[in-house]
């Protein structure tokens, strides 16, 4: 073997903000077809070679950078002079919420827990949820979302069409843009 090659491929996933990087260490030779690798880099990456000068002496282990980490996707802020803050109802406003069923709107309030029913994750927003209003992730759009556990203590606004669900109003959430935090 006259040196090795790395390649570092960095995944980056949406649904939460966790880098995983994959190394592929292999031998440089003569025979490019048997060597080559498996699947090309996401991004162009110069080889690393090692030489007699700064290649390890006992067990060769290359030590590679990885890419750049991509900007977290987050929630969105809103300051509490925002009109659309001052017009939210409050989450404890459910007769004014229940009014709104079947229109846009938007609430406000701290989120007081995370309740998760199988695969459905509500944001409460009283310890006795029947209080107030609630904000529903359905499964088939959890992965567009980072990861609302972060929301828990959380003084948020909350926007979307009204529903009802068995005589309280609550909100379905699609995106990550329905939920702002409070500055």
């Amino acid at each position: 073997m006259k040196g090795f090659r790395c390649i570092v491929v960095a995944l980056a996933f949406a649904c939460a903000p966790l880098l995983f990087a994959r190394v592929t260490v292999t031998p440089l030779s003569d025979d490019t077809e048997t060597n080559a690798p498996a699947e090309p880099p996401a991004e162009p990456t110069a080889p690393v070679e090692l030489t007699e000068t700064n290649a390890p002496s006992a067990s060769p282990e290359p030590v590679a950078t990885p890419a750049p980490v991509a900007p977290a996707i987050g929630f969105g802020t809103i300051a509490k002079t925002d009109r659309a803050y001052t017009a939210a109802l409050d989450a404890h406003d459910l007769k004014g919420t229940l009014q709104l069923v079947g229109k846009r709107g938007a609430f406000k309030g701290t989120v007081s827990g995370l309740y998760e029913p199988g695969t459905l994750k509500i944001l409460n927003f009283d310890p006795k949820f029947s209080r107030a209003v609630s904000a529903v992730l359905k499964p088939e759009n959890a992965s567009k979302f980072p990861d609302v556990r972060t929301l828990v203590g959380k003084q948020v606004v909350v926007t979307g069409t009204f529903i009802d669900f068995r005589g309280r109003a609550e909100i379905i959430l699609f995106s990550p843009d329905q939920i702002k935090l409070v500055k």
